[in-house]
């Protein structure tokens, strides 16, 4: 009797075509379509993009290290307005500095940070209108809600700063 796996192999080899080596003659070159743009120049003025890290541009520069902070925890004399709380120490710092201190509770990290910026617009507003309405120093303003107007935002920080003024 013959062996299983050698019929097996001869049969396969019986049902196998037999292609020949050849390689086809080549087709004519492929067709690729036209690209769908006009013969002119694009309309605007590609320029390359700048490469580095670019400068951020701040209103009001911020409060940095922990002696600053430090400083104004220790230091500082406190002020309340509606949602707003300030802390401030009279530094050596040529400009006021600013820093944030609002909590999860006040919201999402959306509203906390469309808060932020609500206020450093506010607080560069009136120092811009009335320099000497923000002295040179630190400040750290705390928020208690969020979900407030400009216009509250810049009577709070204008009442604050008024009882901050007063010895």
């Amino acid at each position: 009797m013959d062996n299983p796996v050698q019929l097996r192999l001869e049969g396969i080899s019986h049902r196998e075509a037999h292609l020949s080596a050849k390689q086809a003659p080549s087709s004519p070159q492929a067709w690729f379509p036209e690209p769908d743009v006009g013969p002119c120049r694009p309309l605007y003025h590609q320029v390359p993009t700048p490469s580095g890290k670019a400068e951020a541009v701040r209103l009001i520069p911020a409060v940095r290290g922990r002696q600053s902070f430090n400083d104004l925890r220790r230091h500082g004399r406190r002020s309340t307005a509606g949602a707003l709380r300030i802390l401030f120490h009279a530094d050596v710092t040529p400009s006021p500095r600013l820093a944030f201190a609002i909590n999860r509770r006040v919201g999402t990290a959306v509203v906390r940070n469309r808060a932020r910026r609500q206020l450093r617009v506010v607080m560069a507003q009136l120092a811009a209108d009335d320099p000497e309405l923000i002295p040179p120093g630190d400040y750290l303003v705390g928020v208690h809600r969020a979900g407030f107007t400009p216009e509250e935002a810049r009577q709070w920080l204008t009442q604050a700063l008024d009882q901050l003024r007063k010895p």
